[in-house]
């Protein structure tokens, strides 16, 4: 699995365990997880999972396109499909 790391310090346990299962549901089915399915693999709500994926997106690590199902990614890797059309929007999600 790809380690990547925060502007300053590295992520935590839980985050690259977070980080490690949308890398690897990328690669085997070839789009990004539902927070529903990530809820279900880290038996958590989905309010948390979209908690730590906002967290994700917010620090860098993650990205996801408005108003697309599943479009949950790592950011620059390069095993997983990061490059969008030309004239399409990506923006990296903070939350509140």
């Amino acid at each position: 699995m790809m380690e990547l790391k925060k502007e300053k310090s590295s992520l935590t346990k839980i985050q690259q365990e977070y980080v490690n299962f949308v890398e690897k549901f990328w690669l085997k089915k070839g789009c990004g997880p539902t927070e529903q399915e990530i809820a279900n693999h880290f038996l958590v709500t989905a309010v948390s999972a979209h908690t730590m994926i906002a967290k994700l997106c917010s620090i860098g690590v993650l990205i996801k396109t408005p108003g697309v199902a599943r479009s949950v990614r790592l950011l620059g890797h390069s095993g997983i499909a990061t490059k969008l059309p030309p004239g399409a929007r990506t923006w990296v999600y903070v939350g509140k």
